[in-house]
C-alpha cells in the first residue's frame, strides 16, 4: 500500500492505492485490481481518460462479470463503480464509502491525524467502512478471529448489513 492522490480531474484528494497488493492470512486473503492510474491521458480507452494500469486475472474478471453483469470493462464502470470490493461472494461493495469532498484540502497526516477524535466526521466514514469491511469479512470466516468479529462496532454493522446467524 502507498500514499496517493486521486486524478486532477477528480479532485485530486489524498488517498491510498493497493497497486499489486496481495495478503494472505489463516482468515483472509486479498488481492486488488488497479484498472487505472491517477495520470489524465485524453484518448486512452477504457479508464475514461486516465492510463491502464492492471488487467484482472480470468478468475478476477470472472468474479467482475458476474456481479456487473458482464459489462467489466478495466477502468470504465459501465455497471459498478470503483472501487468495488467483493467480500467472499456474500458482501458486494461498490462505489466510494464517503463522500470524496471531506477530503479537501487534507494531506495525508491530516486525515491520519484526525483519526483520533472519534466526533470527527472523516474518522467516522474511515471506522464506519472499516467496520463493515470487517464485518463481512467476519460472515465469512465464521467469525474468527473472535476478539476483531466480536467487537462492538464490527457487530454492529453485521446487524446493519443482516449477516445473522450461520453467516456469522
Amino acid at each position: 500500500m502507498q500514499t496517493t492522490a486521486s486524478g486532477l480531474r477528480d479532485g485530486d484528494f489524498s488517498t491510498i492505492t493497493f497497486a499489486e497488493a496481495r495478503f494472505s492470512s489463516p482468515y483472509v486473503s486479498f488481492a486488488s485490481i488497479e484498472a487505472c492510474t491517477n495520470v489524465w491521458s485524453p484518448g486512452v480507452a477504457g479508464c475514461s481518460g486516465y492510463t491502464h494500469l492492471q488487467n484482472p486475472t480470468e478468475e478476477e474478471r470472472s468474479a467482475l462479470a458476474t456481479y456487473a453483469s458482464g459489462r467489466f470493462v478495466p477502468g470504465n464502470s459501465q455497471g459498478i463503480a470503483f472501487p468495488y470490493v467483493d467480500v467472499d461472494n456474500r458482501v458486494l461493495y461498490s462505489g466510494s464509502s464517503h463522500q470524496p469532498g471531506i477530503l479537501t484540502g487534507l494531506a495525508q497526516a491530516d486525515i491520519g491525524g484526525s483519526l483520533s477524535d472519534a466526533s470527527n466526521p472523516l474518522t467516522q466514514a474511515i471506522v464506519g467502512t472499516a467496520n463493515y469491511l470487517t464485518a463481512s469479512i467476519c460472515a465469512g470466516t465464521g467469525g474468527r478471529p473472535a476478539n476483531v468479529c466480536s467487537s462492538r462496532g464490527v457487530q454492529a454493522a453485521s446487524s446493519a448489513l443482516h449477516l445473522t446467524g450461520a453467516d456469522r
